[in-house]
């Protein structure tokens, strides 16, 4: 899209001075004049979408969907592929992205519990440190105080056919016309392919209808539709009446099709994508912006026979990640290191040179995008939807789940990514089980988590006032 040429008001006297500090300042060591000049902190834009499973990319050879702008982040950024969610479930893991704390800490076990203590919050620190920290479009932030943290452009609609296009527009718009004497943070939120949840509800997937698409155009099952696992358990999410008929119900065609619709909203989703990338190249963002692209939680897509989310397989729980900057230069990278969605926090603050709080449970990646020998995490934590035991440790090879009372599953991610077989239920493996046991144990030692007695439903601080 064409843009009006940049006008100029400087008078004689002002352009002597300027060019000859300049012509003095490029003189200068190098040393020195970093120094003299000033240092222009970078924009951090962060767009999100909801319930994206990680491997669902056209770019990384998925033939089921075509995400063109993804594919670009993806291609001129650096991605992790052993990314994990805090919480495979919205507001639990959207909270933990903007307080850098697992959901045992926060409190906000589900999408109906809230807040239970004050941590800082990314856009409120990040506003204190001079950006202008902006949110548009979903936020589903449980009781976070969003109104002083950020400058809030529109509130999300339920419906991502109704209100993504919406926030993917006010995003240009205020791209467009904004003042740029401060850095930004901007937060995007896209609703889709969240609206999967609600076709789910009323479609028949039985049989093919009237002009519906026929079975042979529909994606495959994937290969672990018909092995659960031993030790499975399903959790609140997966017990919700609508999701237990479907999947009694379903046929093999209603499976696909579901899969077939599912990866038509994500398109929509990766449409709204390429809005916001579209605006930040026309109106002068390039040069010195850094994109981060993330998702909340994944979806189950047939496999394990699921669909939706909030349980601890990996299409739930694992979730894209990219950084995409021109300043790092590693189009794209692939990397293997287990991160988290608590690695945002200090990842943002890393990124902008500005320090994070204390206490912060993720780590910054930025030392991994700039192509430093930074060692990895030993492992990575998720937790389930709900108030139960069930939690995840992720280390280089194996998953390990734990829904308490002595249930377990550990699967070898290298040689079954697909996580079919328990090895939890073979004496063989009992010693892996026990080191996993061990730092799940080890690690819940050193944090503060809410006991069940004090958490919180949104509801209930209503009516507190």
């Amino acid at each position: 899209m064409p843009t009006a040429k940049p006008t100029y008001n400087f008078s004689r006297r002002t352009f002597i001075k300027s060019a000859a500090a300049l012509a003095a300042t490029a003189a200068l060591p190098n040393s020195l004049r970093a120094a003299v000049l000033p240092q222009k902190r970078p924009n951090i834009v962060f767009i999100n979408i909801d319930q994206m499973t990680a491997d669902a990319i056209s770019a990384l050879g998925c033939s089921y969907v075509k995400t063109p702008n993804i594919d670009r982040l993806f291609r001129g950024g650096t991605s992790f592929e052993n990314s994990y969610s805090a919480c495979p479930i919205c507001v639990p893991a959207r909270v933990s992205w903007f307080t850098g704390h697992p959901v045992c800490e926060t409190g906000v076990r589900s999408n109906l519990h809230a807040i239970v203590r004050p941590y800082p919050n990314l856009g409120r620190w990040m506003k204190d440190a001079g950006y202008d920290s902006v949110f548009i479009g979903k936020s589903h932030l449980s009781t976070m105080d969003l109104e002083s943290s950020f400058e809030l452009i529109h509130e999300h609609s339920a419906l991502g056919e109704i209100g993504d296009n919406r926030t993917s527009m006010s995003a240009r718009g205020y791209l467009k016309n904004r003042s740029k004497a401060n850095p930004l943070f901007l937060t995007v939120g896209f609703h889709n392919p969240h609206d999967i949840c609600y076709p789910s509800g009323f479609l028949d997937l039985k049989s093919q209808q009237p002009g519906m698409p026929s079975l042979e155009t529909l994606p495959h099952l994937p290969p672990n539709f018909y092995k659960m696992p031993q030790g499975d358990v399903a959790l609140p999410e997966q017990e919700h009446p609508v999701i237990v008929k479907l999947t009694k119900e379903a046929t093999e065609y209603g499976w696909r099709l579901y899969n077939w619709i599912y990866y038509r909203l994500l398109e929509k989703a990766d449409a709204n994508v390429g809005t916001v990338l579209e605006a930040l190249e026309d109106y002068g963002y390039t040069d010195n912006t850094i994109i981060i692209f993330s998702v909340d939680h994944g979806e189950g897509l047939a496999r394990h026979k699921k669909m939706a989310k909030g349980f601890l397989y990996d299409e739930a729980a694992r979730v894209p990640l990219i950084i995409n900057s021109k300043e790092f230069g590693n189009s794209g990278r692939q990397l293997q290191y287990l991160v988290s969605g608590l690695d945002l926090f200090p990842t943002v603050c890393d990124l902008a040179g500005v320090k994070a709080p204390d206490g912060l449970r993720g780590r910054s990646l930025k030392g991994f995008c700039e192509g430093k020998n930074v060692t990895s995490a030993e492992f990575v934590y998720s937790q389930g939807e709900g108030v139960n035991e069930t939690r995840m440790i992720r280390t280089d090879r194996y998953k390990y789940i734990c829904y308490g009372e002595g249930r377990e599953q550990l699967f070898d991610m290298i040689k079954d990514p697909w996580e079919t077989v328990n090895l939890a239920m073979e004496a063989k493996y009992s010693a892996d089980v026990k080191t996993h046991s061990k730092i799940l144990i080890d690690y819940e030692k050193t944090l503060n988590i809410v006991p069940n007695d004090e958490l919180k439903f949104k509801w209930e601080l209503r009516k507190q006032g």
